[in-house]
């Protein structure tokens, strides 16, 4: 059947009208609730910069300048510095506040980390994530470990300096997404490389977001998605089509000499 030409005119402006409708009930929407999030956002920050804390009588002054090797140091570590706050107990300096940004395997995760005037984390605390149900839920909730300590607990005490090991004083939760390096999809490809004996060059992975970086840096044939994010294709080695175009299918039928029409 022949479609005319008015007709696929007719659909396509009939698209575009409800297009615009929907660009414009959207951007109402936002419009209507973009100040009740943002006081969503700021009471839970609060509610989470006193949980890192050990006093009830702190203030915390925000830094208006954050320190740029602060910011450096969190991007090192595919996380980003947002606010940083001072600890003020009874007028007197005790340590700061920092908000992180972390990917997870939903969607950004908010934190808010404690340190006192040592640099010794005093807490950590989860502001907002889009988490589904599973191992990233159990960690956000600081639920135990298999040694009894809450997973986000077992870093009080504890400086990033060289201070955290794997198996050592962090017990790491494979696949979980909030993390410092103990808590990584790295730490589980590391762990499954170490049980199967395969080596780092007999491996392949797949990202697309920051949360990846950790796992491709275990594989010598790493691939970054075309729709991943720059970070994690500064990390890959290779790039493969997008997940809309099952780039992981279509690479692992070249590598394997597979033609996809046989599958």
């Amino acid at each position: 059947m022949k479609i005319e030409g008015k007709f696929i005119l007719k659909v396509a402006g009939t698209l575009t009208a409800i297009s615009l409708v929907v660009a414009a009930l959207l951007g109402a929407t936002n419009a209507l609730t973009e100040d009740k999030i943002a006081a969503i956002n700021k009471a839970n920050t609060e509610v989470a910069l006193a949980a890192v804390v050990s006093s009830p009588d702190c203030e915390f002054p925000p830094i208006e300048e954050i320190p740029q090797a602060a910011i450096d140091a969190a991007k090192t570590q595919s996380g980003k510095l947002t606010e940083a706050y001072r600890v003020v107990v009874n007028g007197e300096d005790a340590g700061y506040a920092f908000k992180i940004v972390a990917g997870g395997s939903q969607g950004d995760i908010e934190m808010i980390v404690g340190v006192d005037a040592d640099l010794a984390i005093t807490g950590i605390s989860v502001v907002d994530a889009a988490e589904t149900s599973g191992i990233g839920t159990k960690v956000i909730a600081n639920e135990a470990t298999t040694a009894g300590t809450g997973a986000l607990d077992q870093f009080v005490g504890k400086s990033g300096a060289g201070s955290l090991v794997v198996k050592t004083n962090i017990d790491a939760v494979s696949g979980a997404t909030v993390t410092t390096k103990g808590i990584t999809k790295g730490a589980a490809l590391r762990e499954l490389q170490e049980r199967m004996g395969i080596t780092p060059a007999e491996t392949m992975a797949f990202g697309d977001y920051d949360n990846d970086i950790t796992m491709l840096q275990c594989a010598e044939f790493s691939y970054a998605m075309e729709n991943a994010s720059d970070r994690v294709k500064l990390q890959a080695r290779h790039t493969a089509p997008a997940n809309t175009k099952n780039g992981v299918v279509r690479v692992l039928c070249e590598t394997l000499g597979i033609h996809p029409e046989s599958l």
